[in-house]
């Protein structure tokens, strides 16, 4: 499309940057699936660090709880 419309490809692919993985959690995750998505670099980024720093944050107080409970917080 980009090709058609005299328009220049995109140097870096967003796949080869942050991975497919997070390119799949994006687009599930915040683009309505049968309509016209809106896509900017900016809100991508953002929504991959938050889903990261929580996930991480889950984990990391998860883990904190169960050495406090099982191994006397050492």
């Amino acid at each position: 499309m980009l090709l058609s419309a005299g328009l220049p490809l995109p140097h870096k692919a967003l796949v080869a940057e942050y991975g497919p993985d997070a390119v799949r959690l994006y687009f599930m995750k915040d683009i309505v699936f049968g309509q016209d998505g809106d896509f900017a670099a900016a809100r991508f980024r953002d929504s991959v660090n938050a889903a990261l720093a929580n996930n991480l944050g889950n984990m990391l107080n998860r883990t904190l709880n169960l050495l406090h409970k099982y191994c006397q917080g050492q």
